[in-house]
């Protein structure tokens, strides 16, 4: 499976399970070391015994996954399925909440919910909607309100929102499209 192919897959996960595609990407890509095909397809294991191009614990996998940890974990259509299935779970539990999200993807949902976010998950999350191209920051002023994820133009300054999901919107078509096309 190429790149390409693979980024294709991840696109069409992302959207069927309402999460911005660009995060996806961002997010798989350093999962697994930049696509590297050893990591998704391969025999790598990370230093807690993390698989496949989601890189999932075995006891992530065994609460999100399907099957064995290993080998299912290195299939790409199960690892995804749960990667969108944890997303998905960890986005209900902080209420949307981006940020939260990746940190709890991390660092541990425990961790974020206790209020002990490592720096190492805190840096993982803002580097992540940093390469995705959005901003995060505090919605109301240091009033302790949620973290809001808002779209950024290159210069970092906020995006209207409005246009927004229309433009994610056409550049994952226009992605779908040369995929496809290619074939």
């Amino acid at each position: 499976m190429t790149t390409d192919e693979i980024k294709a897959l991840i696109v069409q996960r992302a959207n069927a399970c309402n999460i911005p595609a660009n995060i996806a990407l961002v997010q798989l890509a350093r999962e697994s070391a930049n696509f590297n095909q050893t990591v998704i397809f391969g025999r790598y294991v990370g230093g807690s015994g993390e698989r496949g191009i989601a890189q999932f614990t075995s006891g992530t996998w065994a609460r999100f996954g399907s099957g064995p940890h290993d080998p299912n974990a290195y299939d790409i259509n199960l690892s995804l399925d749960a990667w969108c299935a944890y997303m998905t779970y960890l986005l209900g539990l902080f209420g949307g909440d981006m940020t939260k999200a990746l940190q709890g993807y991390n660092g541990g949902e425990g961790n974020v919910i206790r209020g002990t976010v490592s720096s190492a998950a805190r840096n993982y999350a803002a580097q992540i909607l940093a390469g995705a191209g959005f901003q995060a920051g505090s919605s109301g002023g240091g009033d302790g309100g949620p973290i809001v994820v808002e779209p950024t133009n290159g210069n970092g300054e906020p995006e209207p929102t409005s246009a927004f999901p229309l433009l994610l919107l056409l550049g994952a078509g226009a992605l779908l499209l040369i995929v496809f096309t290619r074939e």
